[in-house]
């Protein structure tokens, strides 16, 4: 028997089958959009702009330059 619809608070649910998880790199707490296409439920990895990425930078976890040593093979500064 495959998964089914369950409630869950005032929600539906379903289970990702851990094999097709592990096949779309889902893992516990990975941010995806959900919608509907065509009578189907579609479930994708969320994709952020450059934009919303860099609104999270804020004082607190700025971090400064990292020294990565002297450089290699044909790096020049």
């Amino acid at each position: 028997m495959g998964p089914r619809v369950q409630n869950w608070g005032n929600s539906l649910s379903t289970r990702i089958p851990k094999p097709l998880a592990q096949k779309l790199g889902f893992i516990e707490g990975t941010p995806v959009d959900v919608g509907a296409d065509n009578h189907r439920i579609v479930i994708r990895h969320k994709q952020y702009s450059l934009e919303e990425l860099l609104s999270r930078v804020i004082p607190e976890n700025l971090h400064g330059e990292v020294n990565t040593g002297l450089p290699r093979g044909r790096e020049g500064w």
